[in-house]
């Protein structure tokens, strides 16, 4: 179990590659892995664009826009 309070592209493979272990080991069903996979997807897209948005600023600052 991921347990950072800090989330981050490798927790997020982390967490990614659990589930598909649980689901690998009959843990799991095909839907609930499918269900948290798209959850963890939407959260690395957010983190992503949440990162980008932060690296935008950072240069904006910098040139002054």
């Amino acid at each position: 179990m991921y347990t950072s309070n800090t989330l981050n592209t490798h927790g997020l493979l982390q967490l990614q590659l659990n589930v598909y272990k649980r689901y690998r080991s009959g843990i799991i069903t095909l839907t609930q892995a499918q269900q948290e996979t798209a959850l963890l997807q939407n959260l690395l897209k957010t983190l992503e664009a949440t990162e980008l948005q932060a690296r935008i600023e950072t240069l904006e600052r910098k040139l002054d826009i």
